[in-house]
């Protein structure tokens, strides 16, 4: 068509998902982002937080990890993620293991994603304790929490590649990065285990020795004695 008809128009479509925050200032850039932010969690807000709702539209975790902090500083999302998280919780297989979309459909390559995606398990109830102070996520997904770790110390012990490490970075196919974020992210489910044993007043615990051990052996092998990364890459530095 040369010109699109008169009658076309088109009707922005969302969850119905109210606001918690608001933010604007002098640069309209920043304004511009900040909206372009927003607009974009409400493109993804329907029955979870999707990927992109253009094309697969799927609960892919690692998506939801990077962005759950600003949803919920902005958005009253809390019911959607208690559901969410029980979702997580039942598509957890007997070995551990997670796929990387949840609800999650027979696709071989979305499963064995990696900490990259599965981490949610772990990001969702600590952030969401942060913001509201609710604690029974956290305590009530400890044996997935464990369970998990049993998963990702197998792995990692094996040195297997996972399929994602730093998504669409130049450095997307280094084994030596997938390795680090791998082994970061078991030091993260460590942490959080650990607070979670705390939060429940479980006593005692040695998931703060192990993190504190795993800590320890990550500097040793990723910390140089001039205090610099010892892998050159942009992600592993940062």
């Amino acid at each position: 068509l040369s010109k699109p008809p008169k009658d076309l128009f088109a009707i922005f479509t969302h969850q119905d998902v109210e606001r918690r925050a608001e933010f604007t200032c002098g640069n309209e850039i920043l304004n511009y982002i900040y909206h372009a932010g927003i607009q974009s969690t409400y493109s993804n807000l329907f029955w979870c937080l999707t990927d992109c709702p253009t094309r697969e539209k799927l609960g892919w975790t690692n998506d939801a990890q990077a962005s759950l902090e600003q949803a919920l500083i902005n958005f009253d999302i809390l019911p959607l993620l208690e559901k969410w998280f029980e979702d997580i919780k039942a598509s957890m297989f007997a070995d551990g293991s997670l796929h990387g979309t949840v609800p999650s459909p027979d696709w071989p390559w979305g499963h064995a994603c990696g900490p990259v995606c599965d981490c949610l398990l772990y990001e969702m109830p600590y952030r969401i304790y942060l913001y509201t102070g609710k604690t029974d996520m956290l305590t009530e997904g400890i044996p997935f929490f464990e369970r998990y770790i049993g998963f990702l110390e197998k792995k990692i012990g094996e040195k297997h590649e996972f399929i994602l490490g730093d998504w669409m970075s130049s450095d997307i196919a280094s084994a030596e990065l997938k390795e680090l974020i791998a082994k970061l992210y078991l030091l993260k489910a460590y942490d959080i285990t650990a607070f979670a044993h705390k939060i429940a007043k479980r006593t005692p615990s040695d998931w703060e020795k192990k993190a504190a051990d795993w800590r320890e052996t990550l500097s040793e092998k990723y910390i140089g004695e001039n205090g610099e990364c010892t892998i050159a890459m942009q992600t592993a530095v940062a």
